[in-house]
């Protein structure tokens, strides 16, 4: 049945859409742990500021300060 069909493929899309979602959070949180290793954890990868603490429990693999990570955004 062709509304079958249709659903399915949106099913499909929304899972591969969170499968994408999902690697990019594993690599991010993977990165923070190399960052972790070699001391660099908690400073801004931009700017070399320390990421605020408050900042990094919200986002523990935060890369960015605030201020360089909406700059970032901007762009």
């Amino acid at each position: 049945d062709f509304a079958e069909q249709v659903v399915q493929r949106e099913n499909d899309d929304v899972m591969n859409a969170l499968d994408v979602e999902a690697k990019e959070l594993v690599m991010r949180i993977d990165n923070a742990l190399l960052r972790i290793h070699s001391g660099e954890y908690g400073s801004c990868l931009r700017c070399g500021c320390k990421i605020p603490v408050e900042r990094l429990q919200a986002v523990p693999y935060a890369e960015y300060c605030i201020n360089c990570a909406e700059d970032i955004v901007r762009k």
